[in-house]
């Protein structure tokens, strides 16, 4: 994951039951809502439009007219994978035994020239 709210450059391998615990603002609750970006089809096309509060604070004061990218992905690997979960990710394979897919959201604004 990058640029995505206070989550400059994270990469968290996660198995079982992963359980996130931190100080407040530690990015806990962000680090939940990218990964619902990727895989929560409930949510809708608004709520998956970013705004420039959605940004780093380090990528400075004008992000959206920088056309800086914040890209949120996630790797699954499974061999036990139920046939449900397998036609969901079907687009997503990048190899075969044990399953593999990579799932990746990448957000760009787009800049209006007037």
């Amino acid at each position: 994951m990058s640029n995505f709210r206070n989550l400059l450059d994270v990469d968290i391998p996660l198995a079982g039951g992963a359980v996130f615990v931190g100080e407040n603002r530690s990015g806990k609750s962000n680090l939940l809502y990218a990964i619902r970006l990727l895989l929560d089809p409930s949510l809708s096309s608004v709520q998956r439009k970013l705004t420039a509060d959605d940004f780093s604070e380090s990528l400075g004061s004008d992000p959206m007219g920088d056309r800086c990218v914040i890209e949120v992905s996630v790797e699954v690997e499974d061999s036990t994978t139920t046939r449900a979960s397998s036609r969901r990710l079907a687009t997503a394979v990048i190899s075969g035994d044990p399953m593999r897919a990579r799932l990746i959201y990448r957000y760009r604004a787009h800049v209006r020239h007037m």
